[in-house]
This record gives structure tokens, sequence and C-alpha cells, in this order.
């Protein structure tokens, strides 16, 4: 099961890679392809791909926790940490002042 399971991976990345040699601004297939090779611990190429998404799609919800992750796992947590909060609102992060008012 585990062999077949690769194999429906190494597909799905020569898919992806298809995608992107026909439309290299498509972040979701780029963001997917880096899914992909992160699992398999390439996280060289899952960064390039993450990254080019983040870079396409700045606030991708799914791109940026990925990238972060990749520089959790590379030693780079200052450059992973503003990446948390990637799709939170910026009103959701500031203190709130009491009382609220209407």
């Amino acid at each position: 099961m585990l062999k077949a399971s690769a194999e429906g991976r190494e597909e799905e990345a020569s898919e992806y890679h298809q995608a992107l040699a026909h439309n290299p601004f498509d972040e979701a297939s780029g963001c997917r392809l880096g899914d992909i090779v992160a699992q398999k611990n390439d996280l060289t190429e899952a960064y390039q791909r993450y990254a080019r998404a983040v870079e396409l799609s700045p606030d991708d919800v799914e791109a940026n926790p990925g990238l972060a992750k990749v520089l959790m796992s590379t030693g780079q947590p200052e450059r992973a940490a503003p990446r948390r909060f990637c799709n939170v609102p910026s009103s959701l992060t500031q203190p709130v002042r009491w009382p609220i008012s209407a």
C-alpha cells in the first residue's frame, strides 16, 4: 500500500510539474508541489515552490504555513515567525482597547 501511495505522489508531482511548465504563474500547483516534495523531505525544492507561491499570492493561506514549516525545519525560525499570522486580519493581532464603544 505504501508503494502505491508513493507512486501516486510521483504521478501527482509529475502533473503539477506539467501544469507549472504550461503556466509558471499557477501558485496553487506550486503550493501542491511544495506539499509533495516536503513530504519527501526535499526541503530545498519545497522552499522554492512555497516561496514562489507566496511571491505570486502573498496572502495564500496554504503556501505561507508551508513556507513557515520549511523555514523552521531548516533552522530559520526568525524568517518563519511572520508567516504565523499570514491569514489573520491585522485588526485581530492588535491589542484590544477597553471599553469598546459602538
